[in-house]
């Protein structure tokens, strides 16, 4: 890897023409500049105390690219053809079945202990506890379930790592469809989800979510600061109020896809028999996980259930989810599925935004004058209500104890174990 790979990488993130699901974060850059043999300079076009963590090291980067193989593809996916530095190579790929690595003797940290390395594509959760449980599999990514968790544990060789950072979930109501573009419809939605309902199915992983930051990321609103008709508590009788008084007294129809995934699925499950008592019929249709993600970015929901874990600061949440760029349908769209930014969300005849106040935090240098931006921006989207803040659930990472990861396991922003150290033992 060169200087040149480096620079080449974030020129090509910058370009809108790439369609990266994550360009609007690299909006900030402003010129990438070659120093010298080992040195980068990163010019942004504004102070922001987050770059490094949130648009350098978080996986929105994607890998470096080698610049000779990155203008030879041009802006295509790259996909397979990947040309990196890690630890393990790529030694065979078997479409929806398994990707084989070997070890990178020439690895700059030193090779790997382990030789070999198969990664099965399992999405049935059955199947691949099954295979899990028998030994077939040294590692797995578990399920937000308390009854799995439970139920695997069982088998005296297994060890479970319920470990933060936590995936935030909401249920964004998408503003540019009817009747979600009424303030009072979306608050009485809000206000007849019943947050203990989702407590009571996840159990031991579910982390209570009043705000639109997850609970244990930098300057995420605290409950007690947010004022109480801001945290949306469940109210029937005021939900069908609202709903009267909006013009729904007999309630509607609303649509949306949801993946396989079951603590994605329970959620719009819960929400269904939730909102029948408004007399609102919520339509779900399922389908697999990328085509979940493919429709929901081509705007086809009325309301859209999202579960992420990003770099744990306010500013990835507010970034992706509620600044105006990052709305659906533009070439710098994230995971805006409300449009909130875009549109007049409290019917005053005027935009609501909040970008204003997600620039100036990003550039604060006083700690506590940034919170306080961060904040309000929080409790103005509250006061909006494009999305119903639900919950965070921690990562459940689970493998037998004869797979040592080589690392004391006290968080992950990843899915999975790290490898680089790992071992397996005897067994």
């Amino acid at each position: 890897m060169t200087v040149e790979d480096v620079k080449y990488t974030f020129d090509r993130l910058k370009n809108s023409q790439l369609g990266s699901p994550y360009g609007a974060k690299f909006l900030a850059i402003d010129n990438v500049k070659v120093v010298d043999k080992y040195t980068v300079q990163i010019i942004l076009k504004k102070p922001n105390t987050f770059f490094i963590m949130d648009q350098a090291f978080a996986y929105q980067a994607g890998m470096i690219v080698c610049k000779k193989q990155g203008e030879e593809k041009g802006l295509k996916n790259i996909g397979l053809y990947v040309i990196g530095t890690g630890p393990f190579m790529v030694e065979n790929y078997k479409a929806k079945e398994k990707i084989t690595f070997v070890r990178n003797p020439n690895y700059f940290r030193g090779a790997p202990t382990i030789e070999r390395l198969e990664m099965f594509f399992m999405p049935n959760v059955a199947s691949r506890t099954m295979a899990f449980i028998k030994g077939d599999l040294d590692a797995i990514y578990g399920e937000r379930d308390t009854y799995w968790v439970e139920d695997v544990k069982k088998t005296k060789t297994v060890i479970v790592d319920s470990v933060p950072l936590g995936s935030g979930c909401a249920i964004h109501f998408n503003m540019t469809k009817k009747p979600l573009d009424n303030l009072k419809v979306r608050k009485a939605l809000a206000i007849a989800t019943d947050r203990k309902a989702f407590k009571q199915y996840f159990g031991a992983v579910w982390h209570e979510m009043t705000a639109p930051v997850p609970p244990s990321y930098y300057a995420a609103l605290p409950k007690e600061k947010t004022p109480k008709e801001l945290l949306y508590e469940y109210d029937l009788e005021k939900a069908k109020k609202l709903l009267a008084e909006a013009g729904y007294p007999k309630g509607f129809k609303l649509m949306g896809y949801i993946t396989d995934k079951p603590y994605y699925k329970s959620i719009m499950e819960i929400c269904q028999e939730l909102w029948k008592p408004l007399g609102v019929q919520l339509e779900i249709k399922g389908v697999d996980h990328t085509t979940f993600h493919a429709n929901i970015r081509k705007d086809m929901n009325d309301v859209i259930v999202y579960y992420a874990g990003r770099a744990p600061v306010a500013d990835s949440y507010l970034t992706q989810w509620y600044y105006s760029k990052a709305s659906i349908g533009k070439p710098t769209a994230i995971t805006n599925f409300s449009h909130y930014g875009d549109v007049d969300a409290d019917g005053d005849g005027k935009i609501d935004s909040v970008d204003r106040l997600i620039e100036a935090a990003r550039g604060e240098m006083n700690r506590e004058k940034q919170r306080q931006l961060y904040y309000e921006a929080q409790l103005q989207i509250l006061k909006h209500m494009p999305a119903k803040p639900l919950h965070e659930l921690t990562k459940v990472l689970v493998r037998h104890n004869w797979f040592d990861p080589g690392v004391e396991i006290k968080g992950s922003m990843i899915f999975g174990y790290p490898l680089e150290k790992a071992r397996i033992l005897k067994h």
